[in-house]
């Protein structure tokens, strides 16, 4: 954060010459603009937090479904495989007692 400084010219000589209501308004724009680059950063901190936590259950959520998903592919896929092996075995069988 980039504080305003004081130019030196602006400065009064003396406490006595000071504009206080302009002093004040001063510093009450400084306050506000430390204040508002701290804001951004922790709303950015917040949002980042609250983002990781929505991404981890979501990240959570698809691993989960695609152990799922990839389980039951597998257990297709074998009994596909096992189906066509009984089905090409029986289809022997059934050759060899036909040319007999």
């Amino acid at each position: 954060v980039e504080l305003p400084r004081y130019d030196a010219a602006e400065l009064p000589h003396a406490l006595t010459d000071v504009d206080w209501a302009h002093l004040a308004l001063r510093v009450q724009e400084n306050v506000l603009e430390r204040l508002l680059g701290r804001s951004e950063t922790l709303i950015d901190d917040e949002m980042q937090a609250g983002l990781e936590a929505v991404l981890s259950r979501a990240t959570e959520s698809l691993a989960s479904e695609l152990r799922l998903t990839l389980a039951q592919l597998v257990r297709d896929l074998v009994a596909r495989a096992v189906t066509d092996e009984l089905t090409r075995v029986h289809d022997e069988i059934m050759g060899e007692r036909g040319r007999e």
